[in-house]
């Protein structure tokens, strides 16, 4: 990702008719704040915007694990086997709908450990945690490899890098701009700054991620 929260802010101000350099009616700390809830916001809506692999070590014996670190956002998938070092991938794992496996057997959960997982289930009730079929081997360390959403940091300065990719630009900017735009201050435009989050949203076909932050701002 080459862009960096300068040019998103470059482009929300000239989205908000706020270009006149020391007399700007949001400064950059407001812009960056706005900016770095627009990205995160984006992340919610399209977790593969900060996807990020890595190895995971599962519990032995367990079937539900926990994504790590704390900071992911959701699973996206589980792709292989990474043998016992966790650097040696090997047969793929395979998604499985928990409806179905239950139907198949209603004790799947308890089924003798493996060195092998077949398949990953999603927690429905939790979207940083899965289930693998079967369970971990007691006796050997069983690694795959994760797909998961990771939340992006809020940045820090308006040099730092967006977390997603460069395409999305012109809608982390209208989210950027509709959210300065709903400021609780004399400078606040509810109707134009939810026309604005909705059409940046709406560029990524994302009308619930919209209404999420609109209702949030509405209570």
């Amino acid at each position: 990702m080459s862009l960096t929260f300068a040019d998103i802010i470059t482009g929300a101000r000239q989205i908000l008719h706020d270009q006149s350099a020391g007399a700007y009616r949001w400064d950059d700390t407001v812009m960056l704040a706005k900016a770095g809830k627009a990205q995160r916001e984006i992340v919610k809506g399209k977790p593969d915007e900060a996807s990020v692999r890595k190895s995971l070590q599962l519990t032995a014996g367990k079937a539900l694990h926990a994504i790590l670190p704390d900071t992911a956002w959701q699973i996206i998938d589980v792709v292989c086997n990474m043998g016992e070092d966790g650097e040696s991938p090997g047969p793929t794992v395979n998604y499985a709908e928990r409806s179905d496996l239950d139907r198949a057997d209603r004790k799947w959960h308890l089924a003798p450990p493996s060195t092998t997982i077949y398949n990953w289930l999603r927690d429905r009730s939790d979207i940083r945690r899965f289930y693998t079929y079967p369970t971990a081997h007691p006796l050997t360390r069983v690694w795959v490899e994760l797909i998961y959403a990771d939340t992006p940091a809020m940045p820090t300065a308006t040099t730092d890098k967006l977390v997603i990719r460069d395409i999305q630009q012109t809608a982390i900017e209208l989210v950027t701009a509709g959210l300065a735009l709903m400021e609780d201050d004399p400078k606040a435009d509810i109707p134009r700054g939810t026309a604005l989050i909705k059409s940046g949203f709406d560029s990524l076909r994302m009308s619930a991620g919209a209404e999420q932050i609109i209702g949030a701002r509405a209570k």
